[in-house]
């Protein structure tokens, strides 16, 4: 006869390899249903109410209109496109925005230093990965914001030309420093040449005279631009500016040649000659440096970055802020988030109290969360 208790110990063994009862996971869900059934005025209204709360607050919002251009700027390899998103956000950038659509009293405001402010926070500023830069301008008044957006590029260009140095351009601006001091090398000569004419009066009379003026000024001529051209053969190589430097050289000889004649002319009108000589000097000097200045501005420009205007920005339709149905939608979705979470929150702590086991552990948590 089997034992009683034997069987119940394979009986208690057998319900530990019990198959789980299929029914469990509806009867969770069964669980979780009744529970959201029951708390359906809460998960329900309180989404409601929130995006009422939240159209209501949007609808007293400022509209903000975004204008944008996108510009494509060509530059060479020591130029990198950074330095344009500089120029674009700089101070400069700014002034000069404020100053010629006199954005201060379109924004209402009384310090110029404010308004630069203003259309710095309503302006941004984006390199994207096709290498375009753009400019995106928010503002209340969609006209005024889109002119913003395309006063940018013509802002830029003036400022890359001023602050954007190429080698040409650093070409250009030596060259031009030295202009100033051949312009006051030729008053000084040209004076010198009326005083040594006022002296010699018996100079126009002689041909002696007036050859060696005429082989010194022709002389002194070549001198200069020989000169000059040895100033600027080492950009075009070794080799040429070697040769040029060894035929500057032979026309030296030469003058010291024809020196040797004024000697044997009285003193007055060797000093006309001399005179004679340094202007033609100075003012070929000048008309040479002149020419390289002209041939380094054009090779400047050719060199200088490029900014145009790809993509014009057009006054805006719709404002771009708020996003009003973003922002509702994302509001409901909270609430609905917390309104769940207080069902369960609730159903668990009603549970709680009804279980006698679950007492003890729900009383300490009531004293946790007391401040004492």
């Amino acid at each position: 006869m089997q034992d009683p208790l034997q069987g119940s110990a394979d009986e208690r063994r057998g319900a530990q390899y019990q198959r789980p009862d299929m029914y469990d996971d509806e009867i969770s869900l069964l669980d979780l249903a009744i529970t959201l059934a029951k708390h359906k005025k809460l998960i329900i209204g309180l989404p409601l109410l929130v995006a009422a709360v939240a159209a209501v607050a949007t609808a007293l919002m400022p509209l903000t209109y975004t204008a944008e251009t996108k510009l494509l700027v060509r530059s060479g390899k020591d130029t990198p496109k950074e330095i344009f998103v500089s120029l674009l956000e700089s101070q400069p950038m700014g002034d000069t925005l404020v100053a010629r659509l006199n954005l201060q009293q379109a924004f209402g405001l009384k310090d110029e230093g404010a308004a630069r402010g203003r259309l710095s926070d309503a302006t941004k500023v984006s390199v994207g990965r096709d290498g375009l830069i753009a400019v995106e301008v928010g503002d209340a008044d969609p006209e005024r914001a889109a002119a913003i957006a395309n006063a940018y590029p013509v802002a830029l260009n003036r400022l890359t030309n001023q602050y954007v140095l190429t080698p040409e351009s650093e070409r250009r601006m030596l060259l031009e420093k030295q202009l100033p001091v051949s312009e006051a090398a030729i008053r000084d000569a040209r004076n010198e040449m009326r005083n040594a004419q006022a002296s010699a009066r018996t100079m126009t009379s002689d041909e002696k005279v007036g050859s060696l003026v005429k082989s010194i000024s022709d002389l002194k001529a070549r001198i200069a631009m020989k000169e000059m051209e040895v100033s600027f053969a080492g950009n075009e190589g070794i080799g040429k500016s070697e040769v040029a430097a060894k035929e500057l050289g032979g026309l030296w000889d030469q003058l010291a040649s024809l020196s040797v004649l004024i000697t044997s002319v009285p003193d007055r009108e060797a000093t006309y000659i001399r005179s004679v000589g340094n202007l033609k000097y100075a003012e070929v000097r000048a008309a040479a440096l002149k020419r390289q200045i002209d041939i380094a501005k054009e090779a400047e420009e050719r060199a200088a970055p490029m900014v145009q205007v790809l993509d014009r920005a057009d006054v805006p339709a719709a404002p771009s802020k708020p996003q009003r149905s973003k922002i509702i939608l994302i509001a409901a979705l909270a609430a609905l988030f917390l309104a769940v979470l207080w069902a369960f929150v609730a159903e668990a702590l009603r549970n709680a109290a009804q279980d006698s086991e679950q007492q003890p552990k729900l009383q300490l948590l009531k004293e946790s969360l007391g401040w004492k």
